[in-house]
């Protein structure tokens, strides 16, 4: 059997949340399917960012984790991250401007 996982790998308080959806795989006739959010508190005007996973497995949940490079910025729209899954390292590397 196919699972996946979905996980935030924010460091501060996040939850997630299910939701009623919907989808339709032929016009006009909608089902209701689960939705799921992360939801976090925003106390003030900062930009918040929201690192997500979506990795379907097999048999066993795999151990994520993220880790940022010295030049990852946000703020400036550099993206540089190395994810780990299972111990093996991945590198990704992008400007969003």
């Amino acid at each position: 059997m196919k699972m996946g996982i979905i996980q935030s790998l924010n460091t501060d308080k996040i939850a997630l949340n299910e939701e009623t959806g919907k989808v339709s795989y032929a016009y006009a006739k909608e089902l209701s399917r689960p939705a799921f959010v992360f939801e976090k508190v925003k106390n003030d005007a900062k930009t918040e960012q929201f690192i997500s996973i979506l990795y379907p497995f097999a048999d066993k949940a795999p151990d994520i984790k993220i880790q940022p490079n010295k030049d990852n910025d946000f703020d400036k729209g550099i993206i540089s991250l190395n994810i780990v899954i299972d111990g093996k390292k991945s590198e990704i590397k992008t400007r969003l401007n």
